[in-house]
């Protein structure tokens, strides 16, 4: 029925899953205009039509994705740009605002939290945190060619990917009161003979998923090849866990995910 309907397109689309039971999908094909929806329980709306056809600095909009949503139903993701051949970041909260700043042709918002934070990723190698009208650029280490966002909690701590080129990851990284620590180092001296290769989310407890390789499979001291080895998942828990933030200096407890 129209239930199992709805459990094939989000399982096909992707889905963010509020309390409130609103979820956003993004629905599209091949050669067509990708649009953004919002399933608010009953009824799906088109985000794109909300949209204005020509926004502030005068490009036009084509597709629209959408990739997070806060309690309050405030939307964040990319929308396709006509004439600028690339995508904008923007925040959608009742205007439409766009993050990108003329900072690339690539622009995309992957997370927003309850005060307004968002994450996202810019053309090549820098990511940011938007914070009530102020961007914080999260790059320039050359350690990593790229450093792409993934989740951000209500702490404002926030978790990225790391990119060194030619298929290989280093170490995920977290970003926590302005300074930025390496996920794999916080697991302690001996790591468990373990390296942290993705870091996909953080919970409010400050609580990591991330995906995870011996470091026997590693290439080098902090890289890891794509095709080498299968990550496996992780489950990384704050210690002590604590009452107050910031929290990751004591380091993290591993769970392996089955």
């Amino acid at each position: 029925g129209s239930n199992r309907v709805l459990q094939t397109i989000l399982f096909v689309a992707g889905a963010v899953m509020l309390p409130v039971g609103i979820v956003i999908i993004v629905l599209g094909a091949y050669g067509a205009a990708r649009t953004a929806f919002l399933y608010d329980g009953s009824t799906m709306h088109a985000l794109g039509a909300m949209f204005p056809a020509v926004p502030a600095n005068g490009l036009k909009i084509g597709g629209s994705f959408a990739y997070g949503i806060d309690d309050a139903g405030h939307v964040v993701g990319a929308l396709e740009v006509d004439g600028d051949f690339g995508y904008h970041a923007y925040l959608y909260d009742g205007s439409l605002r766009d993050l990108s700043g003329g900072r690339g042709q690539y622009g995309f918002a992957d997370d927003l939290n309850d005060s307004g934070q968002v994450i996202g990723r810019d053309d090549c190698c820098w990511s940011f945190i938007h914070d009530n009208g102020s961007t914080t650029l999260i790059g320039n280490d050359p350690d990593y060619w790229e450093i792409s966002a993934r989740a951000i909690n209500e702490h404002g701590q926030a978790v990225f990917h790391t990119y060194t080129g030619n298929g290989a990851f280093g170490s995920p990284l977290l970003y926590d009161d302005g300074a930025l620590h390496k996920i794999s180092d916080l697991l302690g001296p001996s790591g468990h003979g373990l390296y942290m290769v993705s870091a996909w989310d953080i919970n409010d407890a400050g609580q990591i998923l991330a995906s995870g390789v011996p470091r026997s499979e590693m290439l080098g001291d902090d890289i890891w090849m794509v095709g080498t080895s299968t990550p496996r998942a992780y489950l990384l828990t704050p210690i002590p866990e604590p009452e107050t933030y910031p929290l990751m200096a004591a380091g993290l407890l591993l769970l392996a995910l089955r």
